[in-house]
Protein backbone atom coordinates (compact mmCIF):
# COMPACT_ATOMS: atom_id res chain seq x y z
CA UNK A 1 0.00 0.00 0.00
CA UNK A 2 1.94 2.69 -1.33
CA UNK A 3 0.89 6.05 0.24
CA UNK A 4 1.37 9.18 -1.50
CA UNK A 5 4.26 11.98 -0.36
CA UNK A 6 3.39 14.31 2.19
CA UNK A 7 3.89 17.89 0.65
CA UNK A 8 6.96 19.93 2.03
CA UNK A 9 4.90 21.94 4.06
CA UNK A 10 3.90 19.35 6.35
CA UNK A 11 7.58 18.28 7.18
CA UNK A 12 8.58 21.57 8.03
CA UNK A 13 8.57 22.41 12.30
CA UNK A 14 5.23 24.04 13.51
CA UNK A 15 5.75 26.80 16.16
CA UNK A 16 4.68 25.56 19.54
CA UNK A 17 1.61 28.16 19.53
CA UNK A 18 0.45 26.38 16.26
CA UNK A 19 0.91 22.78 17.72
CA UNK A 20 -0.85 23.51 20.66
CA UNK A 21 -3.99 24.95 19.41
CA UNK A 22 -3.78 22.13 16.63
CA UNK A 23 -3.72 19.50 19.44
CA UNK A 24 -6.09 21.58 21.33
CA UNK A 25 -3.78 22.05 24.59
CA UNK A 26 -4.83 25.21 26.70
CA UNK A 27 -2.57 28.94 26.63
CA UNK A 28 -0.22 28.53 29.11
CA UNK A 29 -0.94 31.09 31.00
CA UNK A 30 -4.87 30.37 31.22
CA UNK A 31 -4.47 29.36 34.85
CA UNK A 32 -3.47 33.16 35.33
CA UNK A 33 -6.75 34.33 33.60
CA UNK A 34 -9.61 36.04 34.99
CA UNK A 35 -13.09 34.53 35.62
CA UNK A 36 -14.25 33.67 32.04
CA UNK A 37 -12.23 36.50 30.66
CA UNK A 38 -9.28 34.55 29.39
CA UNK A 39 -8.20 35.06 25.85
CA UNK A 40 -5.30 32.86 24.54
CA UNK A 41 -4.52 35.45 21.62
CA UNK A 42 -1.63 38.09 20.62
CA UNK A 43 -1.79 39.67 23.96
CA UNK A 44 -1.16 36.14 26.13
CA UNK A 45 1.35 35.56 23.46
CA UNK A 46 3.50 38.87 23.82
CA UNK A 47 3.07 38.26 27.74
CA UNK A 48 4.70 34.38 27.26
CA UNK A 49 7.58 35.61 25.12
CA UNK A 50 8.41 37.92 27.74
CA UNK A 51 8.13 35.28 30.71
CA UNK A 52 10.58 33.53 28.15
CA UNK A 53 13.12 36.08 27.32
CA UNK A 54 13.13 36.63 30.78
CA UNK A 55 13.66 33.08 31.53
CA UNK A 56 16.48 32.31 29.06
CA UNK A 57 18.36 35.40 28.01
CA UNK A 58 21.52 35.92 30.09
CA UNK A 59 21.08 37.99 32.96
CA UNK A 60 21.57 41.90 32.35
CA UNK A 61 21.57 41.15 28.63
CA UNK A 62 19.17 43.82 26.45
CA UNK A 63 16.64 41.31 26.10
CA UNK A 64 16.38 39.90 29.57
CA UNK A 65 16.88 43.64 30.57
CA UNK A 66 13.56 44.61 28.66
CA UNK A 67 11.77 41.33 29.76
CA UNK A 68 12.21 41.98 33.12
CA UNK A 69 11.18 45.89 32.97
CA UNK A 70 7.93 44.24 31.39
CA UNK A 71 6.79 41.98 33.75
CA UNK A 72 8.48 43.30 37.01
CA UNK A 73 8.90 47.03 36.51
CA UNK A 74 6.24 48.54 33.98
CA UNK A 75 3.63 50.48 35.04
CA UNK A 76 0.98 50.61 32.45
CA UNK A 77 2.16 48.46 29.32
CA UNK A 78 2.20 45.25 31.30
CA UNK A 79 -0.97 45.64 33.23
CA UNK A 80 -2.69 47.01 29.85
CA UNK A 81 -1.38 43.78 27.73
CA UNK A 82 -3.09 41.30 30.77
CA UNK A 83 -6.05 43.57 30.89
CA UNK A 84 -6.51 42.50 26.62
CA UNK A 85 -5.58 38.89 27.65
CA UNK A 86 -7.65 38.45 30.23
CA UNK A 87 -4.88 38.10 33.09
CA UNK A 88 -4.67 38.57 36.26
CA UNK A 89 -1.58 41.21 35.77
CA UNK A 90 -1.38 41.31 39.68
CA UNK A 91 -1.41 37.40 40.10
CA UNK A 92 1.02 36.80 37.37
CA UNK A 93 3.86 39.29 38.62
CA UNK A 94 3.69 37.51 41.87
CA UNK A 95 4.47 34.02 39.99
CA UNK A 96 7.14 35.56 38.43
CA UNK A 97 8.99 36.99 41.24
CA UNK A 98 8.70 33.40 42.25
CA UNK A 99 10.16 30.98 38.98
CA UNK A 100 9.16 27.82 41.56
CA UNK A 101 5.57 29.00 40.59
CA UNK A 102 5.91 28.83 36.79
CA UNK A 103 7.03 24.97 36.57
CA UNK A 104 3.24 24.45 35.82
CA UNK A 105 3.74 26.55 32.63
CA UNK A 106 6.67 24.14 31.37
CA UNK A 107 9.37 26.19 32.42
CA UNK A 108 11.97 24.96 34.25
CA UNK A 109 14.09 27.15 36.07
CA UNK A 110 17.52 27.09 37.51
CA UNK A 111 18.43 30.04 40.26
CA UNK A 112 21.99 31.60 40.79
CA UNK A 113 21.40 34.16 44.15
CA UNK A 114 17.56 33.89 42.98
CA UNK A 115 17.46 35.22 39.76
CA UNK A 116 16.53 32.43 36.75
CA UNK A 117 19.68 31.57 34.57
CA UNK A 118 18.95 28.70 32.95
CA UNK A 119 15.53 27.71 31.50
CA UNK A 120 13.25 25.43 28.88
CA UNK A 121 10.52 26.18 27.78
CA UNK A 122 8.05 23.42 26.58
CA UNK A 123 4.30 23.11 25.72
Amino acid sequence: MNQPLLPIDNLLPVSPRSLRISVGLPHPLAKFGIAGQFEGGLYADIVLYFIHEMMIEEPESHRFNAATWFLLESEKAYFLVCAEAGIDAARLREAVQRPEMLWPLGLQVGLDGGRAIVARFTL
